[in-house]
């Protein structure tokens, strides 16, 4: 059992009311991400169904959707952290640090993202410049070529590297949700 001076501040009704606004502000974003999610998962369908048969997948739209899809589960989680500091009684702290520990993760997610979205924008930038895009190799001819590859290899490169990212990113998220949910 706790003690006095154990027992953990419990917001105001004034102060609970920041917390429900916060809340739904959250919510509503969480939501919104997820409808990007599906109309991005759409749009790729509608693609896919509509393009030339030999057309490559949509692959930094998959992406993006999947970025969208990982949004909303974090905000969604901070919601639910931030909701509880209204709905319970003696353990607003735990619950506020629960929803911080939510934006937290959410913010990395971003930030790892947006420096994935940023290098891999540059590279496919540097190989379609006319003076690098002639390194590459042509499919139809047998020159030898600078770069040992053709300008499509050189993408599905890039593209691999930023998926391969992605997934280490995806572990080390796991393992920073476990770690602070450990307390270490």
């Amino acid at each position: 059992s706790r003690t006095e001076s154990q027992q953990e501040y419990e917001f105001t009704d004034k102060q609970e009311i920041v917390f429900q606004n916060l809340v739904g502000m959250i919510y509503s974003c969480a939501v919104l991400f997820f409808l990007m999610f599906l109309v991005t998962m759409l749009e790729i369908v509608y693609k896919a169904h509509s393009a030339p048969k030999d057309a490559p997948p949509d692959v930094a739209t998959a992406s993006d959707a999947v970025d969208y899809l990982f949004y909303s589960y974090f905000l969604r989680k901070a919601s639910l952290a931030f909701k509880m500091v209204i709905t319970s009684r003696g353990s607003d702290i735990s619950n506020l640090m629960t929803g911080l520990n939510g934006l937290y993760l959410l913010f990395k997610r971003m930030r790892f993202v947006s420096t994935i979205y940023v290098l891999k924008t540059m590279a496919l930038i540097a190989i379609s410049h006319p003076r690098i895009h002639r390194m590459f190799k042509t499919p139809k001819s047998n020159l030898k070529s600078p770069l040992d590859m053709t300008a499509t290899q050189a993408t599905f490169l890039i593209v691999l590297a930023s998926i391969g990212l992605t997934l280490v990113g995806a572990v080390g998220m796991k393992r920073d949700q476990k770690g602070l949910a450990d307390g270490h």
